[in-house]
């Protein structure tokens, strides 16, 4: 409510909110709030125009503006401006060309803005097909956002799935180094490795399945926006018939390249959701994607939250997914960039007998080599 006499805002039916954005950012769209995030009177205001995991767009307003208001100003300004979209695009060197292109006017935006960049995701945001030194690439639409990508140098959506999918690394905060605590090498040096125990572990694939069973937004022959790429591991097919093999190369990660793609340092891995399921995470009829699938009777459920080594889906605002058992032993799938604990997987050589322990940390098993 904004009293003209005395040029301040007064928030109607203020809230107190608990302030934890990873798991309530959805709560905060559309509020508004003071600056100071206390007060519920004065002079400016913010609104929460649009938010995700990672941040939040405000708009500011003073002088009695409201949101609405804003919303209709910048509707009816420039209503007439043409914006050229294309399916695909061509690079000269120097310039991008759109090809097989359409258009809309920023009215039209507002009013069928779901549907106008579905297929036809590439554009200059001017009327022109014609866009020097880059390129935008469009995979979300909202009434007061848009979502793009943006590309130099003969880059195209081709390029940035492949650089997601078709590389790899020896370095990341997961796998870390027998230095940096917190990390499975950091595991395997000190409790496998530096006792002595390595002759007992095999080098086996640690599946990291980037294989791709929808590109959403990101399908390079045309898609609809707001859509997620989607991966093989999260497959409902898979919930009912779980794999151990993993069907790229690639992602067969192995410390020899012989077997792999020789990228591990030490022979040591996350499970994977396939693996999850087999040992006694809820499938059947329930959905891998609802969480409603707790099971904390089974040895996975560890009552932590912690990794598998299977991505989900990539595309909504931040970063990948990735398949998580949780504190209940539920399947889940979290931002790869929010902090969770690992549980290191090992594979012990064929060869390997035990009669002594029973798995307990009071009895362990005891393991000696036997004959092949």
């Amino acid at each position: 409510i904004y009293n003209e006499e005395t040029g301040k805002y007064t928030l109607s039916n203020p809230e107190d909110v608990v302030f934890n954005w990873g798991e309530n950012y959805g709560n905060y769209f559309r509020y508004y709030f003071c600056d100071d995030l206390m007060s519920t009177t004065c002079d400016t205001l913010s609104f929460v125009n649009d938010c995700n995991m990672r941040a939040s767009q405000e708009i500011k307003m003073s002088g009695g503006e409201t949101f609405d208001f804003l919303f209709e100003q910048a509707r009816n300004s420039d209503k007439n401006k043409t914006i050229v979209l294309g399916k695909s695009i061509h690079y000269d060197g120097t310039n991008y060309t759109l090809e097989d292109t359409s258009s809309f006017t920023t009215l039209e935006w507002f009013d069928n803005y779901n549907e106008l960049a579905n297929n036809h995701h590439y554009t200059c945001f001017t009327n022109s097909n014609i866009c020097p030194n880059n390129i935008n690439y469009i995979y979300i639409t909202s009434y007061n956002a848009i979502y793009y990508l943006t590309f130099t140098k003969y880059n195209s959506i081709q390029d940035a799935i492949s650089s997601m999918i078709d590389y790899n690394t020896n370095n990341s905060s997961v796998k870390g180094s027998k230095t940096t605590s917190g990390t499975i090498d950091y595991w395997y040096y000190n409790n496998i490795d530096k006792l002595g125990f390595g002759e007992y572990v095999e080098d086996t694939e640690y599946c990291n399945d980037r294989s791709i069973i929808d590109y959403g937004s990101f399908n390079p022959n045309g898609g609809t926006v707001g859509k997620a790429i989607v991966f093989g591991g999260s497959s409902q097919d898979r919930v009912y018939n779980p794999i151990i093999t993993c069907p790229r190369e690639i992602d067969r990660f192995t410390v020899s390249s012989e077997i792999g793609n020789g990228n591990l340092t030490y022979p040591v891995g996350l499970l994977t959701t396939d693996e999850a399921i087999l040992a006694g995470a809820n499938s059947g009829t329930k959905n891998i994607y609802s969480g409603d699938n707790s099971n904390s009777e089974y040895y996975l459920a560890a009552g932590i939250d912690y990794r598998l080594m299977t991505p989900t889906g990539y595309g909504f605002n931040g970063p990948a997914n990735v398949k998580t058992i949780r504190s209940d032993g539920s399947l889940y799938g979290f931002y790869a960039s929010r902090p969770l604990g690992i549980r290191p997987v090992i594979s012990l050589k064929h060869e390997i007998r035990t009669d002594r322990g029973d798995g307990t940390a009071n009895d362990p098993y005891q393991i000696e080599m036997g004959d092949d």
